[in-house]
């Protein structure tokens, strides 16, 4: 199945249009692709993740007797974001057998460059996960999880994208980083060029943006929200430079972890409350712990297990 097919269905099926229905959509998914790929798919896989999908969405939004499915907007809204979900993964699931994929990983405190068929360079952000296709000049489709930062080289042919969980960032030749540890949070900032970011549910919900600007997508409200930023602002990790700006002591908690491969507790709830300022060379991780603790009441051990307990007053309700 070729890669605008299959974008032509989200599309279509993200717009909501009503003369449409799931099986419909999935017939012709699944139809279309069996036409265009090289090698025929085994029938019997079809007929399997055609069910796999239906099953799947009657499960998270259930079949009411008194309202047609078909109709409802509870399936409009639940099954878009479903069916979008598994398209994608069966888009790569049924990717022609010839064609290799290449996936690349990085370990806790491990970073990566790696090198694209078509020359652009990712730098690859520790505890991440990269992969594409090896026929990758002329399908330049990437799939992110974990964080990286993309020096792209420009092809106005074969459009440059990364998809994550929730979101599609598309560009022809720039700069710009990507964050996609959370399920429901993605954040993306441009260092040169122009970068379009859209919504994986509804493409029509997108938005684009030029140097010094990020945007953060928040999948449960589907938002894009735009700032303004500071230059490098977010690319210190490339450096392996730990940067908190007021940030929420449990997300900084997350990030020691990813570096340190340690597990930090949090025993007394007053902890919660603090946001942490300060940057850090990746070091020693006690030397980053002394800072914190003086700054915030707060008071760190570590166990036999290797685990590290915060505990102490901690900061006052923001």
């Amino acid at each position: 199945m070729k890669e605008k097919d299959f974008l032509n269905i989200i599309d279509r099926y993200a717009s909501e249009e009503e003369n449409e229905n799931e099986v419909k959509l999935v017939d012709h998914f699944f139809d279309e692709s069996q036409n265009t790929a090289s090698k025929e798919w085994d029938k019997e896989n079809i007929l399997s993740a055609k069910k796999r999908v239906q099953h799947r969405i009657h499960q998270e939004i259930g079949v009411r007797k008194t309202v047609p499915f078909y109709s409802s907007a509870v399936f409009k809204s639940v099954a878009s974001i479903v069916i979008v979900g598994l398209l994608m993964g069966l888009y790569f699931t049924f990717q022609p057998k010839d064609i290799e994929q290449v996936v690349v990983q990085t370990a806790v405190g491990e970073q990566k460059k790696v090198i694209l068929p078509d020359g652009s360079i990712v730098h690859l952000n520790n505890l991440s996960s990269l992969s594409y296709y090896k026929d990758f000049q002329t399908n330049r489709t990437l799939v992110l999880e974990g964080e990286a930062f993309f020096d792209v080289q420009r092809d106005t042919l074969h459009p440059f994208k990364v998809f994550t969980q929730n979101t599609i960032t598309q560009v022809l030749g720039t700069s710009f980083n990507v964050k996609s540890y959370h399920k429901t949070v993605v954040e993306v900032l441009v260092k040169t060029g122009k970068v379009n970011v859209r919504s994986k549910v509804n493409q029509h919900n997108s938005i684009d943006l030029l140097p010094q600007q990020m945007t953060q997508y928040y999948g449960e409200e589907q938002q894009l929200v735009k700032r303004e930023i500071k230059e490098n602002e977010g690319l210190q990790w490339m450096n392996k430079v730990i940067v908190f700006d007021q940030t929420p002591i449990e997300e900084a908690i997350e990030e020691l972890e990813r570096w340190y491969n340690v597990k930090i507790q949090i025993a007394d709830q007053g902890i919660k409350n603090c946001q942490l300022n300060g940057q850090y060379k990746v070091n020693k991780l006690e030397e980053i712990l002394q800072g914190l603790a003086f700054m915030n009441n707060i008071q760190y051990q570590f166990q036999k297990n290797g685990v590290i307990v915060l505990k102490g007053k901690g900061c006052q309700s923001q």
